[in-house]
């Protein structure tokens, strides 16, 4: 039971003139202990002790319990904030129940969850800007600024706000500021080499001291002996290296270098002068090849000068020996007959054609061979440079894995039917000789000149059905000449008698000859619609 305080309030009395009564009858008269509530009063007095042992446990009780919402409490209360500093009576107001301790500890949770919100776009402004992060000076003035205007909000008589508001503050800014004092540390020791970096390589391009300089830094610098050391080797190996001058690595004190530093230099030498012969043998190489273009390109002129009708004046090339020396040839030699030229022309075409491809695709080297041949004349030399770039084309559409794919997927089947056969003469046949790269020879050879015939009647290169109907037309000639030779094989000998029906086929009746042209009076004497066999192997027929 709480206790009541009750105010006295004093007042005169009159003084007494009447005689005294006996003091023992007044006295047992007034004796409180006389009376029943005094005896009552008496009891509770004895169960004071218990009475204030139970308030106080019941008060402890109360007090963990509230302090185990703290949370709910804090978030409840947020819920109708407007925003401001929180007092302890404001949280007693709103939460009746609470005890004056859990009160203020409500409003201390309150002030630290707004000091972290408060706190965290202080942080992103720090870590978002280099100069108050890598500078300890502008960021601990900038963040003890912040915290003024921050407390500064929070007015009087709300302690307890301000203590929760402040220790977390305080907490946030700890988590970062050792990462801000080691990213500040690095900055600067970055900041201290390159300063000391630039100094060392002023001083070996004028000739300066480097030992005063690595006293001046060790005096004044954070940068240890090590980091000094390795500074100044890098240094001075970076600068002889970009200035091509390995005898700067030779300006560096020895007090500078070890063994192992020792033999890194003289390495750096070996590969600046390696570098250096590079450089030469490069400059040389596209010096040639310069050279090489300017004398192609003066002859292809030459050429196509000729070719036009127009002579060459051998003295428009006497600061160039060797183009000097092509205009005086190209000048003097005959024309080759006009038929021969362009039968030699064909065969370049098909050599092109049928190049391997491990050969390369190298257009300078095909136009430099048919500059300098002497088998074709300027017009024909002329129509070939500039058909290269359509004949590398072409070998690139013939040298396709599909086109011989095509091939194999008919051809394998029927030779391996063959190499199964029960014909043992037929078995031996296919196994002993190699009829797949004979085929495969043929196919090659004559899909390269249909195209190659192709592009000379249509100035392009099959594509589409078109291709598809050559590689269809020479497969199916490959597949003919395996059966041929098969028949060949097989077919009895003058004097032997022809094998039984079904055993093996019988010989092919001979193809009549095609005539063979290889001159203008030749193909002039044939009629018109004859067909007849060019100097390349290629059958034709006559428009």
């Amino acid at each position: 039971m709480a206790r009541q305080e009750v105010q006295y309030e004093g007042r005169a009395e009159a003084l007494q003139t009447v005689a005294a009564p006996r003091i023992s009858a007044v006295q047992a008269r007034f004796d409180p202990r006389g009376d029943k509530g005094f005896a009552l009063a008496e009891a509770l007095g004895a169960a004071g002790p218990t009475i204030e042992k139970f308030e106080k446990e019941w008060e402890q009780r109360k007090t963990q319990e509230q302090a185990m919402k703290i949370d709910a409490y804090r978030e409840q209360f947020m819920k109708d904030w407007k925003g401001g500093a929180v007092s302890q009576a404001q949280v007693k107001e709103r939460f009746p129940e609470t005890v004056p301790i859990i009160a203020a500890r409500i409003a201390e949770s309150i002030g630290a969850q707004y000091g972290k919100q408060s706190i965290q776009g202080i942080i992103d402004e720090v870590n978002k800007n280099d100069e108050l992060r890598l500078d300890s000076g502008k960021r601990n003035a900038f963040i003890e600024q912040k915290k003024q205007e921050l407390f500064g909000q929070i007015g009087e008589g709300n302690d307890f706000y301000r203590n929760g508001m402040v220790k977390q503050v305080e907490a946030e800014l700890n988590q970062f500021e050792n990462s801000w004092q080691r990213e500040t540390a690095k900055y600067h020791n970055e900041v201290q080499a390159q300063t000391f970096s630039e100094e060392i390589s002023r001083a070996l391009q004028g000739n300066g001291n480097l030992e005063e300089i690595d006293a001046k830094y060790k005096s004044s610098s954070s940068l240890n002996n090590l980091e000094r050391n390795k500074l100044v080797i890098d240094t001075a190996t970076n600068l002889a290296f970009v200035s091509d001058d390995p005898s700067l690595l030779d300006k560096i004190p020895s007090r500078f270098l070890n063994t192992n530093t020792k033999l890194e230099i003289e390495k750096s030498k070996i590969q600046i002068q390696a570098a250096r012969m590079t450089r030469v043998r490069d400059a040389q190489t596209l010096e040639n090849i310069q050279r090489e273009r300017q004398l192609r390109e003066s002859k292809i002129g030459m050429i196509t000068s000729v070719a036009a009708g127009k002579p060459v004046n051998p003295a428009d090339f006497r600061n160039n020996p060797e183009a000097f020396e092509f205009a005086l040839k190209i000048n003097s030699t005959d024309l080759l007959p006009k038929h021969q030229s362009q039968a030699n022309a064909a065969k370049v075409r098909s050599a092109i054609l049928s190049a391997s491809s491990t050969r390369g695709l190298n257009e300078n080297a095909e136009i430099d061979a048919i500059v300098n041949s002497p088998l074709l004349n300027p017009s024909d030399k002329e129509a070939l440079i500039n058909e290269i770039p359509k004949l590398l084309e072409g070998r690139i559409a013939l040298d396709d894995p599909m086109v011989k794919n095509s091939i194999q997927f008919r051809l394998d089947p029927y030779l391996k039917s063959l190499e199964t056969s029960t014909n043992a003469v037929v078995a031996r046949i296919v196994s002993g000789e190699n009829l797949r790269a004979q085929a495969m020879q043929s196919f090659d050879m004559g899909l390269r000149q249909q195209f190659a015939a192709y592009f000379e009647s249509n100035g392009r290169w099959p594509t589409g059905l078109e291709k598809q109907k050559i590689i269809d037309a020479e497969t199916a000639k490959a597949e003919a000449l395996v059966q041929n030779l098969i028949k060949l094989r097989t077919a009895p000998g003058p004097n032997q008698q022809a094998p039984a029906a079904g055993q093996t086929p019988a010989a092919p009746q001979a193809q009549p000859q095609l005539p063979r042209v290889t001159n203008d009076a030749e193909f002039n004497a044939l009629p018109k619609g004859a067909e007849f066999i060019d100097p390349n192997g290629v059958r034709r027929r006559k428009p």
